[in-house]
């Protein structure tokens, strides 16, 4: 059954799922080998956890990406690149990776599924329980355990995607307005994330 469920922004859930490790990686290239070669292709890709901010950001990130798709003009050879490229803000593959992929230390990531597009900028219909059980899957093979939370902006995010320097004086204030848990409920906050997207053909 295919799920048009929307969220909180009017945008139906996109396919990812938060990841916790059992302890924080310490061979992160290893574990990255183990899930390249546990996958069915390149729609399949980790994000490092604080890279995603929210549903808006990473739908954004799947239409910048179709639409080099269909203009010929990824940077990436394979989809997956593209879209961390894109989520990191750079048009440099490897700057994207650091940015945006694992690295020793993470104790957890975002396991992202990129739908195919039709060719038109509209979101698709999925069955997201048929997707769930391929999470899972991937999830045994390379043991990691799937949870139920959803993405929320962080300020550890914007610092380790570039967004804003960590001692900037404004990261100061936005850390002062999140929550105890260091996330920065307030919507708008997403809408730095979404326009870090829109910069990675100009920004290093």
């Amino acid at each position: 059954m295919k799920s048009r469920a929307e969220g909180m922004d009017g945008q139906p859930p996109f396919p990812a799922w938060r990841v916790d490790f059992s302890q924080p990686l310490t061979d992160s290239a290893k574990f990255i080998r183990t899930f390249l070669e546990a996958r069915s292709g390149d729609s399949w890709l980790l994000l490092t956890s604080t890279a995603v901010a929210g549903e808006r950001q990473l739908w954004s990130a799947w239409l910048a990406l179709h639409q080099r798709v269909r203009n010929d003009s990824m940077r990436s050879i394979g989809q997956d690149g593209e879209f961390l490229r894109l989520i990191a803000g750079t048009h440099h593959i490897s700057m994207g990776f650091r940015r945006a992929g694992l690295a020793d230390g993470d104790d957890g990531a975002w396991l992202v599924h990129l739908p195919p597009s039709d060719g038109v900028d509209e979101l698709p219909d999925l069955d997201m329980s048929a997707l769930k059980l391929q999470a899972q899957q991937l999830a045994d093979d390379c043991e990691f355990a799937l949870t139920d939370a959803r993405p929320q902006p962080t300020a550890a995010g914007m610092v380790r995607l570039g967004i804003i320097d960590e001692d900037d004086r404004v990261l100061a204030e936005l850390i002062g307005e999140a929550d105890a848990g260091g996330s920065l409920v307030d919507g708008l906050h997403e809408d730095f994330f979404i326009g870090h997207i829109h910069t990675s053909d100009i920004h290093n």
